[in-house]
This record gives C-alpha cells, structure tokens and sequence, in this order.
C-alpha cells in the first residue's frame, strides 16, 4: 500500500468538502462500509489521496515522495484545513514487515518532521505482516 494523506471529520460536512478540495480524495472503504452499515455512531469518516507511488517494501521511497508533494502542495494543504469539517490530517505511511524479520527500521528526517508539524500534520505507520 502507499502513503496516503489521510483527512478525518464529520461525514455530513466532509462529503461537502471533499468536493471543493483542489485534490480527488477518496472515502476510506473501512469508514463507507461503517457508514452504510451504521457502525459510525459518531458520523467520522475518512478521506485519502494517495501521495506516493511507493508501496510498503520501499519506505524511504515513500518517505522522499510524500515530502516532495507535502512541500510542493502546501498552499493547497492549507486551503485544505479551513474547509467544512476537517478535523484531522495525518500522513499514513504503509510499511510491510516480512513475518521472516527480526527487525527493521526507517527513518523519518526532520526536513519531513518539520513540514508536517508546520503544516499541522501527523505522521502515522500502518505496519503490515507479509509472508515474504
């Protein structure tokens, strides 16, 4: 999977947004699927755009693409923040870990660290186990 600019909010007012937004993010499958089942008492959905062509088995690929997008974009990025019902912004970055491992590591540099905080931006690792 690819890293993902990942925003959260009220769906009611998020679905309106999402429709002024200067990218095409798409509803998050798990949270249309909570919706439409009425397992979202609290009505928060998520949106994402994919940010990086990279998948989980090149992290530092990952890495240099979302920073590229983060800081050609953020004007966009801001304008994204004001709109009706975001509440949350993170940056999901996809990381597959071989069930073989022993362990593994990546680094996040501070150029990137420091963009997401000045752009109010988390930073989030969604580990998966793979067989190989």
């Amino acid at each position: 999977m690819p890293a993902v600019l990942r925003i959260s909010g009220p769906y009611e007012h998020l679905r309106q947004s999402m429709l002024a937004a200067p990218f095409a993010f798409d509803e998050s499958i798990a949270s249309r699927m909570s919706r439409e089942r009425g397992q979202s008492p609290d009505g928060i959905t998520t949106y994402n755009l994919t940010i990086s062509d990279s998948d989980g088995d090149c992290v530092p690929a990952q890495i240099r693409e979302s920073f590229l997008f983060l800081s050609q974009n953020m004007d966009a990025i801001k304008a994204i923040q004001e709109l009706a019902g975001v509440e949350d912004l993170c940056v999901d970055f996809s990381w597959n870990f071989p069930k073989t491992s022993i362990g593994q590591y990546n680094r996040f540099p501070a150029s990137l660290v420091q963009l997401c905080g000045t752009l109010g931006i988390d930073i989030e690792v969604s580990v998966y186990a793979t067989s190989k």
